[in-house]
């Protein structure tokens, strides 16, 4: 027999399991970030640390004018803010990022649980944060991925339950952090299109959202264009096809020298007009078959995947983190559909071992990955996203 002190404990246990379990797992979440915090990567080395004693050596907040790095200015502002924090730099990257990891947490589960509120709120949480990539990017790369995902999955969420203002500042406060969050604009396009029930001159908000967040780099003297010339100059830094990502563009991976700098050119605009081509075709069908295809429940968060995953299969220049947002997405997808498993597996696993083979240097068949990503999509395409109800991509009424 248990005494009464241990019996009222089990009892007060049991009355707040939810607030325990969610108190443990995010202890456990911050506890397996931090283990690998003294790692160090190659990007860290080159970039990341030089970017920060540059700014250091230039005044901290006074460098805003000048342009260290390639990223955007919101970021080097935050770097800024670093200088006059005594605490090692390589800390301060990837606490700033592991932030990030909990926001996307917590805005993935509001989503998921906004379009099924049968689905415990925690489990979403949890699955976030266990996701490999997420826990490498963050607290193993000390790369900033979290950050734009975490703020443009707020902006899904807030754009299920049609809080358009708030969505658009996100939306812009996301693109403001990282150029990758433009591949998301198509669908708000076609929620747009098929919702009708805010202008098209809520994207100027995420315009005007995205330039508040350059202020403190106008205040330090940079020009009104600056928040697209960097992206611009980002662009055009690494000529090549791939950028260590699999999927099919990996297939057609052209290395710039003197030989076939012609040959990527050629590519890389095909690639682009393709993958328009594609979306085009795509958003044409739902357009003609939004009797059964909603932007509403499993399908919102179906054609949001779907319009990320097609920019990142098919434009030139993918890095192996650009995959980071399905990723998170896809780990959402399963909680509602566990049909979803297969797909959401293999495509992380992908991610996972792209990551590993970056930081690592481990060996492994890019091309057989490559092969196997293609699949999941062309799977989550035609028999996911296309097929809800049995309907053909190839229908005679596509047009």
């Amino acid at each position: 027999m248990i005494g009464k002190i241990e019996r009222n404990l089990i009892d007060y246990l049991l009355k707040h399991k939810r607030l325990i379990y969610f108190v443990v797992i995010t202890i456990l979440a911050i506890l397996i970030r931090m283990s690998l915090f003294d790692f160090k990567s190659a990007d860290y080395n080159i970039f990341l640390n030089a970017w920060y004693f540059k700014i250091a050596k230039l005044g901290g907040l006074t460098a805003l004018k000048n342009q260290v790095g390639n990223y955007s200015v919101p970021y080097q502002f935050l770097i800024a803010l670093f200088t006059y924090i005594p605490v090692n730099n390589l800390y301060l990257y990837k606490m700033l990022s592991v932030i990030f990891d909990f926001l996307a947490a917590y805005f993935g589960a509001k989503l998921v649980h906004s379009i099924d509120k049968k689905i415990d709120i925690l489990l979403p949480y949890t699955v976030i944060l266990a996701i490999p990539t997420v826990i490498f990017n963050s607290s193993l790369w000390a790369q900033a991925d979290a950050i734009y995902t975490g703020v443009m999955i707020g902006s899904l969420w807030m754009l299920y339950q049609r809080k358009y203002i708030p969505s658009f500042i996100f939306l812009g406060i996301a693109l403001s952090f990282k150029l990758q969050a433009i591949f998301i604009f198509p669908f708000y396009l076609l929620v747009y299109l098929l919702r009708k029930d805010f202008s098209i001159l809520h994207f100027f908000i995420s315009l005007i959202s995205l330039y508040l967040c350059n202020i403190p780099g106008f205040i330090y003297g940079r020009k009104i264009f600056t928040p697209f010339e960097v992206y611009l100059n980002q662009a055009g830094t690494y000529k090549k096809i791939n950028m260590n990502f699999p999927n099919f563009t990996s297939l057609l991976n052209f290395q710039v020298n003197n030989a076939n700098l012609v040959s990527y050119r050629i590519v890389h605009n095909f690639l682009i007009i393709f993958t328009v081509i594609i979306l085009i075709m795509g958003y044409m069908f739902i357009l003609n078959h939004h009797d059964f295809i909603k932007i509403d429940g499993q399908e919102f968060l179906l054609l949001a995947i779907w319009t990320f995953w097609t920019c990142i299969m098919f434009l030139p220049g993918m890095h192996e983190r650009y995959g980071f947002f399905v990723d998170v997405l896809l780990s959402l997808a399963v909680i509602e559909d566990r049909k979803l498993i297969p797909v959401a597996f293999l495509f992380i696993l992908s991610s996972t071992i792209a990551y590993v083979r970056v930081l690592f240097g481990m060996a492994y068949n890019f091309n057989l990955i490559s092969y196997v990503v293609i699949g999941a999509y062309v799977y989550f395409t035609f028999f996911v996203t296309f097929n809800r109800n049995n309907e053909s991509l190839f229908s005679k009424h596509l047009f």
